[in-house]
C-alpha cells in the first residue's frame, strides 16, 4: 500500500466513524420523535375529546336549571347545541382507543349516556308539561326530578368522562417519562460510542503515524551511521510505499559506497582524503598548486598569511604570495606531470 494509500485510508477511517456517529444520533433523533407523535396521536385527542364532553355535559346541566327557572326555550337551545357537541366528542374518543382499559371507559360512558338523555327528555317533559304559573307542588316536583335522578345521572356521567380524561393523561406521562428514559440512554450510548470510536481513530492515527515515521528514523540513523564511516550499516526495508522505495534506493547508493571504497578509485579517494586531512594537521603554511601554478588549496596556516582559501582558489601563486622565489620555485618544481604540488614557507 502506498504511502497516500495509507493516509487516505486513515481519513476515510475517521469520515465513515463521523457518519457512523452522525446516523446513529439522526436515526435515534428520529425515533424519539416518533415517540412524541405517538404521545400526542394517542393519548392527546382523547383527553381533548375528554375535557370537550366535560363542558357539554356541565352545559346541559345548565340547560337543565334554565328549564327549572322557567326559560324553557333557552334550556332546549342549549341542550340541543351541547348534546350535539358531546355527541362529536364522544365520536372521537370511542375512534381513538390506544390504552388498556379504554375500551370498558368508553363502554361506560356510553352506557350512562345513553341514561342521562332519557332522563333529562323525561325531565324537560315535565317542565314543559306543567301549568304556567306553576304551583308550589310541580315546583317541588320538579326539583325532586331534578335533584333526585337527573343530577345523579350527570355526576356520574361526568365522572365517566373525567376517568377516561386522567386515563390517557396517565398514559402520557408514563409515555413521557419513559422516552426521557430512552432518551438518556441513548445519550449516554452515543457518549461511548462517539468515545470508543475516538479512542479506535487516535489508536489507527498513531499506528500509521508510527508506520510512516519509524521508517524515516531509521533512514535518518544510518544515514549518519554512514556519514560516520560505517558503510556497511543498511536501513531495514519492511514496507513497498515511497519510503521503502526509498530506503531500498538508499542501500543501493550504500552499497555503489562500499564498491567505489573497495576499487582503485575508491583507494586514491581515500589517499586524497587522508593527504588533505594530513595538509590541514601542518602547523607550517602550505600552498597547493595545480601543474599551471594556480593555487587549488591552502591549510589553515597558510590562510592566516595569503587569506582565505574561497578568495584565492583558482589565482596564480604568484598572485597570492607576491613572492618571486615562491613563484620560481613553483615553475622549476620537477614534477610536471602530477596533479598537484605542495610548498612549504617558513
Amino acid at each position: 500500500m502506498s504511502l497516500r494509500s495509507k493516509l487516505l485510508f486513515g481519513y476515510l477511517i475517521f469520515v465513515a466513524a463521523l457518519v457512523v456517529l452522525g446516523g446513529l444520533s439522526a436515526w435515534r433523533l428520529r425515533e424519539m420523535g416518533g415517540v412524541a407523535r405517538r404521545i400526542i396521536s394517542n393519548n392527546y385527542d382523547s383527553v381533548v375529546a375528554a375535557q370537550e364532553m366535560k363542558e357539554s355535559l356541565e352545559r346541559q346541566d345548565s340547560a337543565a336549571l334554565f328549564a327549572l327557572l322557567g326559560a324553557r326555550d333557552k334550556a332546549t337551545t342549549q341542550l340541543r347545541e351541547h348534546r350535539a357537541k358531546f355527541d362529536t366528542s364522544f365520536k372521537k374518543a370511542e375512534g381513538n382507543i390506544t390504552e388498556t382499559g379504554e375500551p370498558d371507559a368508553i363502554e361506560a360512558i356510553r352506557r350512562d349516556r345513553d341514561s342521562y338523555y332519557q332522563m333529562f327528555d323525561a325531565f324537560m317533559a315535565k317542565v314543559s308539561a306543567s301549568t304556567v304559573p306553576k304551583n308550589v307542588a310541580d315546583e317541588v316536583s320538579e326539583r325532586n326530578e331534578y335533584f333526585s335522578r337527573l343530577e345523579p345521572q350527570f355526576n356520574k356521567l361526568r365522572a365517566e368522562c373525567d376517568h377516561l380524561l386522567q386515563l390517557n393523561q396517565r398514559a402520557m406521562v408514563g409515555k413521557s417519562e419513559a422516552a426521557a428514559g430512552v432518551a438518556q440512554l441513548w445519550f449516554y450510548r452515543t457518549l461511548a460510542i462517539a468515545a470508543v470510536l475516538v479512542a479506535a481513530g487516535l489508536m489507527l492515527a498513531f499506528f500509521l503515524a508510527n508506520r510512516i515515521v519509524e521508517p524515516l528514523l531509521q533512514l535518518t540513523a544510518t544515514t549518519a551511521k554512514i556519514a560516520g564511516g560505517d558503510l556497511n550499516a543498511k536501513v531495514v526495508v519492511s514496507s513497498r510505499d515511497e519510503v521503502g522505495v526509498l530506503a531500498a534506493e538508499f542501500n543501493r547508493m550504500a552499497e555503489r559506497i562500499r564498491q567505489l571504497r573497495s576499487s582503485d578509485m575508491g583507494q586514491l579517494f581515500v589517499a586524497q582524503q587522508t593527504t588533505e586531512a594530513a595538509i590541514d594537521s601542518l602547523y607550517d603554511p602550505v600552498l597547493v598548486t595545480d601543474g599551471e601554478g594556480r593555487v587549488t588549496r591552502l591549510n589553515a596556516a597558510a590562510e592566516e598569511i595569503f587569506g582565505s582559501e574561497k578568495e584565492n582558489t583558482g589565482r596564480h601563486v604568484g598572485e597570492v604570495a607576491r613572492d618571486a622565489r615562491i613563484a620560481g620555485a613553483v615553475a622549476e618544481a620537477p614534477a610536471r606531470s602530477r596533479k598537484h604540488s605542495s610548498l612549504s614557507v617558513r
